[in-house]
């Protein structure tokens, strides 16, 4: 089920119903999307970081990790 489901170009949004929690772990993992909706279709908030994976996009808007486009990290290690 997941291999057919990744094997599009597009990646924006995924939705799995199931009721059972190991399966929803495993999907959420494994489905090749930017946006997984398990037993719902509300995948999008104003909070959450939007986008997805492959011809979906690059990059996420809105919720914190959108500032992670704007910054450059650097990491220094010290010895002294």
């Amino acid at each position: 089920m997941i291999k057919r489901a990744n094997s599009t170009p597009y990646g924006l949004a995924a939705y799995a119903f199931t009721g059972s929690h190991a399966t929803a772990e495993h999907l959420s993992k494994g489905l090749h999307a930017g946006m997984v909706g398990i037993n719902n279709f509300m995948v999008a908030h104003a909070e959450a970081p939007f986008g997805g994976f492959d011809h979906s996009g690059m990059g996420r808007e809105g919720g914190t990790q959108a500032i992670n486009d704007y910054l450059n990290t650097k990491m220094t290690h010290f010895s002294w």
